[in-house]
This record gives C-alpha cells, structure tokens and sequence, in this order.
C-alpha cells in the first residue's frame, strides 16, 4: 500500500511501487502524544460496561497516528528523501484514574530518494506511474 501526502510516499513494503530506490537517506521517526478530557473517559467508561465501540478512544488513537506520520514524513522531506519505506508504527495506550487516558505512537521507517523523482533534476525522471492508495 502506497500514501502519498506532501510528495513523501509512505509504504510498509521494502519497495516502493513502479520506482527504483537509488539511496537510503537515513532512519526517520515521528511521535506524537495524545490525550483525551477525564469527561471523555467517564462517559467511555460507562460505555465499555454494555460493550461495543469507545468512538472518543478510537479518535484518540487515530488522531495520535495521523501526527506521528506526519511527523516523520516532515523529517524525511527536512532530509531531501522522496519516500519511507519499511514503516512501522508503535501505539500504546495508558490509563490512569486521575489524568485520564494517554495515547503514544511512533511511526519510523527509512528513509529514500527515488529515480524519477520529482526532486531529481528532469533528466532524471521516468514516465513511471503510481496508484494513490487512501
């Protein structure tokens, strides 16, 4: 799966689809913390009692992922790369009863540039075709 967003192509594969790697730029990491109001979590409590879905959890976790990879791909852009490959996320959630809820997630992977990228000099770029993915 590829996501393009800033002209940072993301992938969890070693590959990035319909493009040659040309060099590894480095590791990236973006991280982000996230927390929700203690009347969040009470309100979650008591739904979690009948069962079903905690929409202000899920928001949170979604939330804490989506700057985490932002993040990152602001990091591998600040290094000149066009791409991240082998990405990785980590989340973890806390609870604590008088703080509430925390999310942590980091996103990490390597960063590369790529033949035919728009970052390359024109001579450099191929008619290579890319499927967005969202």
């Amino acid at each position: 799966q590829i996501v393009e967003r800033s002209r940072i192509l993301l992938s969890t594969r070693d590959v990035v689809e319909g493009r040659r790697i040309r060099q590894e730029v480095g590791v990236v990491v973006g991280s982000a913390v996230k927390s929700r109001v203690l009347l969040y979590d009470l309100l979650s409590g008591l739904k979690g009692l009948i069962g079903g879905e905690l929409p202000a959890y899920t928001h949170l976790v979604s939330s804490a992922s989506a700057e985490a990879t932002r993040r990152l791909m602001d990091e591998a852009d600040a290094l000149g790369a066009s791409a991240v490959v082998r990405v990785r996320y980590q989340i973890s959630c806390t609870a604590n009863p008088l703080t509430g809820v925390y999310c942590y997630c980091m996103a990490y992977g390597t960063a590369v540039t790529c033949e035919g990228d728009p970052k390359q000099p024109a001579a450099a770029a191929s008619s290579d075709t890319l499927q967005q993915v969202d």
